[in-house]
């Protein structure tokens, strides 16, 4: 009898459950259930608050629809933010694999950003990666979490821009990747600008340096040296100018937004790009500031 005719549904005090749910299975059991079990057990593990569980279930059970399961076991990254344990969560996001791939989307990159610096999370139960985005969720801290440090933000960005198309395509990761050096907190931040021999030697040495920050690998810490929260704004400004000159980017005026406290920074931007994409960067920038005034233009024409 195949699975999907079987009656037969495990009791929490189920020998192998309990062994999966207590981290003592022997990879030669196999725990199988139907679909429509995983997600009640996903959906009751979360309202007890048991997520180390709830992940050590989701690793292991089989079930009668791969397809669906794909989706749960996407969430375990988040099941284990709410432990705290973004180590274990970012190395989950970013399996080992020979072409780099990711299930984020530019809405669970931003989610997740959020998550990793500022030690805190949504109180929400999910059951699909979308529920995550759910807009009035509470957010609350997570219990002896600690945010990322910044350089580590900026190695989970780039690694989800290497690894997600979606997320490389969207100016507004961009942004938001950008603003944790120039806003970390939201406040906006004037770096002082470093030397002309520290930026000429950092441009030689940048595209090195974004390959093995995005593969994962240990990066050199010299490079840091001096400047180092400059040093990671150079980073991130490099593998955009690469983006937008593989194909059309916009809008660019958040961009600029972001920069306007350094324009050390956005010079090197412009310096980065080629004529024709400097000149559709610049056009896009122009046209929305005109789109802006117009708009303000035609408010003003309707105030009393």
């Amino acid at each position: 009898m195949t699975l999907k005719n079987s009656l037969c549904i495990r009791s929490w005090k189920d020998a192998l459950l309990l062994s999966v749910l207590r981290g003592k299975w022997d990879e030669k059991d196999v725990l199988t259930e139907t679909i429509s079990v995983v997600r009640l057990r996903t959906e009751l593990l979360q309202r007890q608050g048991r997520y180390t569980q709830l992940c050590r279930y989701l690793q292991v059970v089989h079930t009668d629809d791969p397809t669906l399961l794909e989706p749960i076991k996407d969430l375990i990254p988040f099941f284990l933010c709410k432990l705290g344990q973004f180590s274990s969560a970012l190395t989950n996001l970013f399996p080992k694999t020979e072409v780099p791939n990711s299930h984020l989307t530019p809405t669970t990159f931003l989610l997740y950003l959020r998550i990793f610096e500022t030690a805190s999370a949504p109180d929400l139960v999910v059951i699909k990666p979308e529920h995550l985005c759910y807009p009035d969720a509470s957010w609350a801290p997570i219990k002896d979490a600690v945010p990322l440090t910044m350089r580590k933000l900026i190695e989970f960005g780039l690694q989800a821009q290497r690894s997600s198309e979606s997320v490389y395509s969207d100016s507004l990761c961009w942004t938001s990747l950008l603003k944790v050096i120039c806003a970390p907190g939201g406040t906006p931040t004037a770096l002082p600008a470093p030397t002309k021999r520290f930026l000429n030697k950092k441009r030689a040495q940048v595209s090195a340096v974004l390959s093995e920050m995005c593969s994962g690998i240990q990066t050199r810490q010299s490079f840091f040296g001096g400047y180092p929260s400059q040093a990671l704004l150079l980073l991130v400004i490099a593998a955009l100018a690469t983006r937008i000159q593989q194909s059309s980017f916009g809008p660019s005026m958040p961009i600029v937004n972001t920069l306007k406290e350094n324009m050390w920074a956005f010079q090197w931007l412009c310096d980065s790009l080629d004529d024709e994409h400097f000149n559709s960067f610049i056009l896009d920038m122009e046209t929305s500031i005109a789109l802006r005034a117009s708009e303000q233009r035609l408010l003003s024409n309707f105030s009393p």
